[in-house]
């Protein structure tokens, strides 16, 4: 039986959701590398990568968003766990990204300025791998999603 690629999903999700997790986390890496090596470079890869990993925070988080359905109590826990780093993630990335956009574009890229980015981004680092830690978890402990197990379906 042929594999239909994308149609075998029952949503979007788990395409996209692996995007956030790689940006943010390679954003903060550059936004490290910047302290070491203070160049503008860095500056603008952390800029593009952050960009993109807010998008896609959005597309995971929203458009593309799973809605699990009729989760045993001791999943549910796990999902609202997972929401809520989710959203902490969101508000750090879009909060870093406005940071790292006045830092590059207005005040030169100031040391406090380039500090309030990087804690920013370890902080998005950190709940966007809760977040992933707690998906992992739904899906192989607790079966969500596989063939559409749990979820609404549209």
């Amino acid at each position: 039986m042929p594999m239909n690629m994308v149609e075998d999903f029952p949503n979007y999700h788990p395409l996209i959701v692996h995007f956030p997790v790689v940006l943010l986390i390679f954003a903060a890496v550059f936004q490290m590398l910047s302290f070491v090596m203070y160049r503008k470079e860095f500056s603008v890869a952390t800029l593009i990568l952050l960009l993109i990993g807010t998008i896609s925070v959005w597309l995971a988080s929203n458009t593309f968003h799973a809605h699990p359905m009729n989760l045993p109590e001791h999943v549910s826990g796990i999902f609202e766990t997972h929401e809520l780093m989710a959203k902490y993630t969101w508000w750090l990335a879009l909060a870093a990204l406005a940071a790292k956009g006045v830092s590059h574009f207005f005040v030169s890229r100031k040391w406090w300025s380039e500090a309030a980015v990087l804690i920013l981004l370890v902080g998005a680092s950190i709940t966007v791998s809760i977040a992933g830690h707690h998906g992992a978890q739904l899906v192989h402990m607790g079966g969500v999603g596989p063939q559409g197990k749990f979820l609404e379906s549209h």
